[in-house]
């Protein structure tokens, strides 16, 4: 009886070892951006509030409150049919404070803003803990902007200024230079640089080395298309827009309308 009972303990160790270790927790999570502060990892991505994860090694993640509990009153006045889905956050950190920019929009129009929040800490659990909203750094009106006030990206120059990138459907990917505080834009938000042509070179430079060249460049144009099809849900012949090859959607369109001929 004892032989059998160490038989079997021995056969459970064995089976125990043999055991695939548990996969990682799998985060669904859109346009997640991630920062580190003291051994820290946290991910910040779209979502109600903006979504919150953190961890210490990037494979065992806990969920934190959101940044926003409740949808900002100015966001709600500038965008009626906001709700609190906040999108597109981008994170950094510059003069002892995290810099948050985030997007509001209204889906499927350019009824939209990009806002700010800072904090001293991303810890939750420190007593300098606090996000304080900075409202609106720019918008975007149907009929007045043919852009789009989303997806905000902040960049530097070689010289430290600061350059928010942002856009998507519309006219594309454009470029404000912002204040030296980067709580406000310094720039002709009439005429907004376009993210290739009217960059300064320096900066043009620096961005294509960020993003793996001009290809990679051009690869962060949107990519409007049709769920299970080979074309861009865009605006046809007059479109700026990026297939996921490089080809002008315009051109896509165009081959199209001939093969149908």
């Amino acid at each position: 009886m004892k032989t059998l009972a160490h038989f079997l303990t021995i056969y459970w160790l064995v089976s125990l070892r043999a055991q695939p270790a548990p996969a990682p927790l799998a985060i669904p999570m859109h346009d997640p951006v991630i920062i580190r502060q003291d051994g820290t990892y946290y991910i910040f991505a779209t979502g109600p509030g903006i979504t919150v994860w953190s961890s210490k090694d990037m494979a065992n993640w806990q969920r934190e409150k959101p940044v926003f509990d409740a949808p900002p009153a100015w966001a709600v006045a500038a965008v009626p049919t906001f709700k609190g889905h906040i999108w597109a956050p981008d994170i950094s950190f510059f003069a002892g404070q995290y810099f948050l920019y985030y997007s509001v929009s209204a889906f499927g129009k350019n009824t939209s803003c990009i806002g700010l929040a800072t904090n001293q800490t991303l810890d939750p659990r420190s007593p300098d803990f606090k996000w304080i909203d900075h409202g609106k750094v720019l918008e975007s009106i149907p009929g007045q902007t043919n852009w789009n006030a989303i997806d905000p990206n902040l960049i530097t120059d070689d010289g430290g200024t600061p350059y928010l990138a942002f856009g998507s459907f519309w006219e594309g990917l454009k470029l404000v230079r912002l204040a030296p505080d980067r709580l406000s834009v310094d720039d002709d938000l009439a005429h907004p640089h376009d993210h290739r042509d009217d960059a300064p070179r320096h900066l043009r430079r620096q961005r294509q080395e960020r993003l793996g060249g001009r290809r990679g460049l051009r690869r962060l144009v949107p990519d409007e298309m049709r769920a299970g099809q080979g074309v861009c849900c865009c605006r046809g012949l007059h479109d700026r827009h990026l297939h996921r090859e490089g080809l002008r959607c315009a051109l896509l369109h165009r081959r199209r309308k001939e093969r149908h001929r």
